[in-house]
């Protein structure tokens, strides 16, 4: 836990010590959940602060889940489940609401909203009293996810 206020946070290359790539102030609020994430290629990076919605709360009936889009040369995303759009136009270091789906493992596609091509095929395990993050990063044509349980999981009962 953190105290309310700034904190200078600084990225370096693995293994290097001399010169961050990345200095940056961070602006932290009290009785919040975030993730920071670093964001871009490597000539122009940034860090994206990814607030963990407190509000939301894991239920026994359901999973939640959304999807934050952190890859810098893809074009905006569509995200279909079993076949069906859920979450559309995501753009880059953009993310959408949580959404609640039966606990059970899904077909995720990852679809360019440009040509509809399917980029990222992803086999999704959703448990119940869980909330999810995928995070979609990579550059085009290599893209990979990340799936994470968020603090608002275990912080906010």
């Amino acid at each position: 836990y953190l105290d309310e206020g700034e904190y200078n946070v600084s990225v370096y290359l693995a293994g290097q010590k001399d010169r961050p790539i990345i200095n940056q102030m961070v602006d932290i609020s009290s009785q919040q959940i975030f993730t920071v994430a670093t964001t871009g290629n490597l000539d122009n990076l940034g860090l994206l602060v990814i607030p963990d919605k407190v509000s939301k709360s894991p239920s026994q009936s359901y999973s939640s889940l959304r999807v934050i889009h952190l890859s810098p040369n893809a074009p905006g995303v569509d995200i279909l489940v079993d076949g069906d759009k859920l979450f559309e136009d995501i753009s880059f270091e953009e993310g959408t609401d949580y959404v609640d789906l039966n606990p059970g493992t899904y077909n995720v596609n990852v679809v360019l909203n440009t040509d509809k091509s399917i980029v990222l095929p992803l086999k999704v395990t959703l448990n119940p009293d869980k909330i999810y993050t995928i995070y979609i990063m990579g550059n085009p044509p290599t893209l990979q996810a990340v799936q994470v349980v968020d603090g608002n999981t275990y912080a906010c009962r």
